[in-house]
């Protein structure tokens, strides 16, 4: 009975110390992340992306994330829209927005905005078109 007990407090012991080390571990953790943090906000912005090219995007028109996304590229920043892509315009009816895939975006300064309805039949045929659409957008040309 005597040395059961010994060790089961013996165990007891390490488990303590495996406790209090794990927390000084993840303490030493969170400061090495604010300081990562700080590194992050601390770089150019624009140098952390290069081209950005939306291409039939589901997402609502939001001129702040826009001007967010804009900020971080450090290329061009190109949205592909059609106006006949009725699945995204159904999608968007119901949440009450209009899609950046259905529009040109206007309002921040630096979106390039191409009509590619001539290229794509449906929403459904965007991957059909991608090389037909980079070609149009003059992507990776000098």
């Amino acid at each position: 009975g005597g040395g059961a007990s010994s060790t089961s407090s013996a165990s007891a012991s390490k488990s303590e110390e495996s406790k209090s080390s794990f927390l000084s571990k993840k303490k030493n953790n969170n400061k090495d992340n604010e300081q990562r943090r700080r590194f992050e906000y601390d770089r150019e912005p624009a140098s952390l992306v290069g081209d950005v090219i939306f291409i039939g995007l589901p997402r609502a028109i939001d001129k702040k994330v826009l001007t967010s996304c804009r900020r971080v590229t450090g290329g061009r920043l190109v949205n592909c829209y059609t106006t006949n892509d009725w699945l995204l315009s159904l999608m968007f009816v119901a949440r009450g927005g209009t899609a950046c895939g259905t529009k040109p975006i206007k309002d921040v300064p630096g979106v390039e905005n191409y009509d590619v309805t001539h290229l794509v039949e449906s929403h459904t045929k965007y991957g059909d078109a991608i090389p037909n659409i980079l070609q149009y957008i003059r992507f990776s040309e000098p």
